[in-house]
């Protein structure tokens, strides 16, 4: 009994020894020497398969295609996950100075079929309220060198579609890409358009005054300001809103180096504000002309209060300007001083206008020359004013002229009372 219990224990040790020389089998402990025609795996087209608890956990096929959590695998790996968080986590901690990537990946294809570094599909459950991460990345850096969340170069020969990163979401509540923090980018990006041509492109999208928009600054539900690609709209919660240039300072300048076509009833000049076919005023570099549909119209300013100034910023009339005035013709609207000639108008004589002037080098209901001088002159009023005096003056040489008719009537019967006597 003895004897045949040695032979057993002999054949338990060799036996091991024996798989291990000839490579069938590998101790759970490891093995030593195992050389490079050792191997664990299989010789046929059978998959190798990897279990716990009696199931699958990984498989290996015959095509050399990894599978976690699926039998059949059709990628290089491929990880199937329906009971943990997360599908794949790789914590990289090192204290070297050297650079560290989460994830480090290379792709190199010559061909004309599209190449992703990272291709990445997320779907969530319609009754989940759970978030849902394609790609999840956080950076922490107390030290001096540059950290990225995500960071991918493509370098291509042929004449395929090449992606970096390719994100796809739709719907309302899915981002693509959503960043906490700063993003950079060394070359053109496009938002709609696959083929930038500036720096940042984006497709167009027409604005109106509750939806669209290229670009929209601000919430729509507040003020905000929408761009398309050729429009401009500021917007408070669906209705138009003013739209402010330079409000703290500084100069507005429009076409400042380009050639301004010159406003007329035809051309828009450098600026137009107004519908082309109705009410509009057109702006060139020194011209502002007022029309409508295409037919001359009036330009008014400040129609319903305030004072316009020309050359000056303290006039306190309706027009002020400091500089003179050219026009072929000026019409004031002023009363009228025909009131000299009713019946009852007192008119002073001359006598009485020689001692007003006498006494106050000025002639009545005339301004004195220091209060123009520091008043200015209303020209309506002085133009009623004068043809008072003049309407005065036409009543003295009516008088000036009876009494000289009187004088010449007098002066007749003396020249006839003269003949008579002297032919006595």
């Amino acid at each position: 009994m003895k004897k045949r219990f040695n032979i057993l224990m002999l054949v338990a040790v060799l036996t091991p020894m024996y798989h291990v020389a000839f490579g069938q089998y590998w101790n759970l402990t490891g093995n030593a020497g195992t050389g490079a025609t050792n191997f664990v795996g299989t010789t046929d087209a059978q998959p190798l398969l990897f279990k716990t608890n009696a199931t699958e956990a990984m498989r290996i096929t015959s095509a050399q295609l990894v599978g976690i959590g699926t039998a059949a695998p059709a990628y290089k790996l491929q990880i199937a996950n329906s009971a943990s968080v997360r599908s794949l986590s790789i914590d990289n901690t090192t204290n070297t100075n050297s650079t560290k990537y989460g994830i480090y990946n290379t792709v190199n294809n010559t061909g004309t079929g599209g190449r992703y570094g990272i291709y990445n599909s997320s779907t969530s459950n319609a009754s989940s309220s759970g978030t849902n991460y394609g790609i999840y990345s956080t950076v922490t850096n107390a030290g001096s060198g540059v950290a990225y969340g995500i960071y991918s170069t493509v370098a291509s020969s042929g004449t395929g579609t090449h992606y970096g990163i390719y994100s796809s979401a739709s719907g309302t509540s899915n981002y693509a890409l959503w960043a906490s923090g700063r993003a950079y980018f060394s070359d053109k990006v496009g938002l709609g358009i696959t083929s930038p041509e500036g720096t940042l492109n984006i497709a167009n999208n027409e604005v109106d005054l509750t939806t669209g928009g290229a670009i929209i600054i601000g919430l729509t539900s507040g003020s905000n300001m929408a761009f398309d690609n050729n429009e401009i709209h500021a917007r408070n919660n669906g209705a138009a809103d003013a739209l402010y240039l330079n409000p703290l300072g500084a100069t507005v300048i429009i076409n400042n180096a380009g050639t301004v076509e010159d406003a007329s009833l035809t051309s828009d000049g450098a600026l137009r504000l107004g519908a082309g076919d109705g009410l509009n005023v057109i702006f060139d570099n020194n011209e502002i002309q007022a029309r409508n549909n295409g037919a001359a119209n009036n330009l008014t300013l400040n129609a319903s209060g305030g004072n316009v100034n020309i050359g000056t910023f303290n006039g306190t009339e309706k027009l002020n300007v400091c500089g003179g005035i050219k026009a072929t013709e000026v019409r004031v609207e002023s009363g009228w001083c025909d009131y000299v000639f009713a019946p009852d108008y007192k008119l002073r004589s001359i006598d009485e206008l020689a001692s007003f002037i006498s006494e106050n080098n000025h002639l009545p209901n005339i301004p004195k020359a220091s209060e123009v001088e520091s008043g200015g002159l209303a020209v309506g009023d002085m133009s009623r004013r004068m043809m008072e005096k003049i309407e005065e003056l036409t009543l003295y040489l009516i008088q000036q002229n009876e009494q000289i008719k009187d004088l010449q009537s007098e002066n007749e019967k003396m020249q006839a009372r003269i003949n008579e006597l002297m032919t006595r």
